[in-house]
């Protein structure tokens, strides 16, 4: 099996380097990496069998039909092909290729054994329960097409204990030896008692439909592939989700989404690939291994597995795992989508490449947040919550090359050990990178064995000082380290003046810190510069980083950029910092694009928090504590860019309501909110008022970030609207159909949101706690 996968990486070496196309093998060194070309999905997949089904799966001519009524264990066929179907002691038997549309119920099985062409089964409110074996097994047949009719529910059940144990035995509750499809506008249910629930061992397709799968080991597993096309999918199961399982030929054994709806839940991957999984489009949400607060056994529970390539282009991902959250033994690479990420182990892991080139990749807790032996940030916006490194390049293999190179995109990380740390070289050359690193002394907000450089973008790191990093005085970009003689509290503003007076930069820290490293293009080695503590943020971007503001009157420290710090620098004060101001701008793709500086209603209250200083919404934070909605955390802190906790918007709107009385039920409503849970009387509330129904396998998910879409729904249900869409859409990826259609179309008519300056919504992403302080003040507003 491993020669297989080694020999699938260097085909897929061999064929980038053909076309340029290279990641970024390279010769050992602890110099800056040559910066690896993206491999796109579409390349990925080019390295791959095509898949077997085409539209024509789901066209066929009615009138040739053969009509077959189940009624226990016997059943009755009439029309074209009714000779090709027999019946014997509850197992019926079709024979030959053509369409056979099935309905009834059956105590019993449908076995297919047509050696040559197309089966196709129609099943049209069909159900079929097995008590020793599949429900359906096509033991022949070049492919089997398996059509929900619209309109109706079907169900597949198969047996707990199988009669047959050979080598020979289907694998599943609806299992074919050939290629299979799966589409059509109605219902097919799916229980797997004995093993899996859908399998092939071929290829799998799903075009279409609605399919509700539960399983006993893997819910949906194709050998060769499998490939969703379309169609709403709800999975459980005790092993994996959907699996590609050949390990053989490296051309197969991949998992392929290009659009639908998935929701799985699994005991162990939820979505794993002997090759590659490639995900393109769709709406994806993942529950794997009990989700990241769960203890992790003997198995390793991904989000995303594959053996070989994770290639992520599109689509969007709500992943909460025990283990890691996308996860290569190969590559990891990202070209597009967007990923919100829970994760008990890391948040996107390569053993050997991980890159981003577009898209957003959102990790709300992990261990390390983003880790391979290359790792590469060339675009996209990428935020990363890390107990341990935020970034982390590293390798168990002898002499291997070691590197991370940031060069284009945003990266805002908060960790606990290094908030980047490589075990080779790393080196910025673009974008906008934005660290709170450490507290503790034994870590460093950038971290390189090999060569630290700095040659473009800007780079903010700030952190404790013990083990604090200077750039290489090689970097072709200027930089400044500081190491402050005291420690700074969570929420300093902090100030970054040239000697010309010039305000360079502004930041809101989200942690305490002692030690800063700065470099941008207005840096020049040689020149001194001072830091302020003190002043206004105005606009925050980047973690922090804010685009303007007004320089503070504290004198922290003075350097000389381009020589590595020395311990505490600076102190004193200075009046020379205060007025120092650059124009405001409006935000532009972090929060609405609305604000409510000139709204007569600002409030001056005493209740503030140490982080909130020039915030665009500091207003409306405020007004939020002050109603007893929030009381932010024990630290004295909001924070504001971080990720409002589906959790957290129970207890926000219970609060809101005005802490209604609550009749807590003998059961939890939901299977992962315990009595004991800290919201569990809040989030009882939010389901008996109707605001949240939870998750199809009965899970509240309370440690999973709010999306923008979500939110919407939870107003529009808190205010009991019936409001429906008319006229053009509002925004453009929220196009007529959406799930949260109206809810969307409510909020924006409402004026709780504008939405973003190029005119979408973007409901997959997470909300903010600045945002919802937003939207609840202004929901306030126009219900008075």
């Amino acid at each position: 099996m491993l020669d297989v996968h080694r020999s699938r990486v260097l085909s897929l070496l061999l064929t980038a380097a053909a076309t340029t196309v290279a990641f970024g093998v390279l010769p050992v060194s602890s110099a800056a990496a040559e910066e690896a070309t993206l491999t796109t999905t579409t390349e990925v997949m080019a390295a791959n069998q095509s898949a077997h089904d085409d539209s024509t799966d789901e066209e066929w001519d009615t009138s040739a039909e053969t009509a077959v009524t189940l009624s226990g264990a016997t059943a009755t066929a009439s029309g074209s092909n009714a000779d090709a179907v027999t019946v014997s002691s509850g197992t019926v038997t079709i024979g030959s290729a053509g369409t056979y549309r099935l309905s009834g119920s059956l105590s019993g099985q449908v076995v297919v054994t047509a050696s040559e062409g197309l089966v196709r089964l129609v099943l049209d409110g069909a159900t079929i329960t097995s008590a020793t074996t599949a429900a359906v097994n096509a033991t022949e047949a070049e492919r089997l097409v398996v059509i929900a009719e619209s309109g109706t529910t079907n169900t597949l059940t198969d047996g707990e204990t199988y009669t047959d144990t050979s080598d020979d035995a289907p694998g599943a509750a609806l299992y074919s030896k050939a290629d299979l499809t799966l589409a059509g506008q109605g219902t097919l249910k799916v229980v797997g008692r004995n093993n899996d629930g859908i399998a092939s061992a071929d290829g799998l397709s799903i075009r279409s439909g609605t399919l509700v799968v539960e399983a006993a080991d893997d819910a949906i597993r194709g050998n060769d592939y499998v490939v969703v096309r379309d169609g709403t999918i709800t999975v459980t199961s005790v092993a994996d989700g959907l699996k590609a399982t050949n390990d053989e030929k490296p051309k197969r054994g991949y998992v392929e989404i290009l659009g639908g709806t998935i929701d799985v839940t699994s005991g162990d991957d939820g979505i794993a690939a002997q090759t590659d999984a490639v995900i393109e489009g769709g709406t994806i949400k993942v529950v794997a291994g009990g989700g990241a607060g769960a203890t992790v056994g003997e198995d390793s529970p991904h989000g995303v597995n594959a053996e070989v390539i994770v290639a992520v282009g599109g689509g969007s991902l709500d992943i909460d795992t025990a283990q890691d959250g996308l996860n290569a033994t190969g590559d990891v690479v990202v070209t597009g989508g967007t990923m919100t990420i829970a994760a008990g182990g890391d948040g996107v892991h390569a053993d050997e490449q991980a890159l981003i080139g577009a898209g957003t990749v959102t990790v709300t807790g992990s261990e390390e947040g983003l880790e391979g032996r290359i790792v590469q940030v060339s675009g996209g916006t990428v935020s990363l919550v890390a107990t341990d490194d935020g970034v982390n390049a590293s390798s168990d293999v002898t002499d291997a090359e070691i590197a991370i190179t940031i060069s284009g995109g945003t990266l805002d990380v908060s960790a606990q050990g290094d908030g980047i740390d490589s075990n080779g070289a790393l080196t910025f050359s673009g974008g906008t990178t934005v660290v709170a690193g450490p507290t503790g002394q034994d870590n460093s907000p950038v971290d390189a064995d090999g060569t630290l450089s700095v040659d473009g973008g800007v780079l903010l790191a700030v952190g404790s000082n013990g083990m604090l990093q200077a750039p290489s005085s090689a970097s072709s970009q200027g930089w400044i380290t500081a190491s402050l003689s005291s420690t700074q509290k969570a929420g300093t503003v902090l100030s970054i003046v040239s000697s010309s007076g010039e305000l360079l930069a502004t930041y809101v820290s989200e942690k305490a810190f002692a030690g800063v490293v700065y470099s941008a293009s207005d840096i020049t080695n040689g020149s001194q510069y001072k830091l302020y503590s003190g002043g206004t943020a105005t606009c925050t971007t980047v973690g922090g980083l804010a685009e303007s503001g007004t320089a503070g009157t504290k004198l922290l420290a003075t350097v000389s950029a381009g020589q590595a710090a020395t311990a505490g620098q600076g102190g004193g004060t200075s009046s020379s910092g205060g007025s120092t101001t650059t124009s405001v701008p409006v935000c532009d793709g972090t929060t609405d694009t609305d604000s409510d500086d000139d709204d007569d209603d600002s409030n001056t209250g005493s209740v503030t928090f140490s982080d909130i200083a020039g915030n665009v919404f500091s207003d409306e934070i405020i007004w939020l504590a002050e109603s007893g909605i929030t009381t932010g955390y024990a630290d004295g802190t909001f924070r504001p860019s971080r990720p409002v906790l589906r959790e957290q918007i129970a207890a926000f709107l219970y609060r809101l309501a005005g802490e209604p009385d609550v009749t807590l039920p003998e059961d939890s409503p939901f299977t992962d909110v315990p009595e004991t849970h800290t919201f569990y009387k809040e989030i009882v509330w939010l389901s008996e008022s109707g605001i949240t129904t939870g998750y199809s396998d009965g899970t509240f998910r309370g440690s999973q970030a709010v999306l923008r879409e979500q939110i919407a729904a939870f107003l529009y249900r808190y205010d009991e609207q019936d409001y429906q869409r008319s006229g053009a859409a509002t925004f453009t990826d929220v196009p007529v159909g959406h799930v949260f259609d109206d809810e969307i179309e409510w909020l924006a008519s409402t004026g709780i949101t504008t939405g973003y300056a190029d005119g979408t919504f973007r409901g997959s992403q997470a909300v903010l706690r600045e945002q919802i302080a937003a939207f609840l003040y202004r929901y306030t507003q126009q219900a008075d």
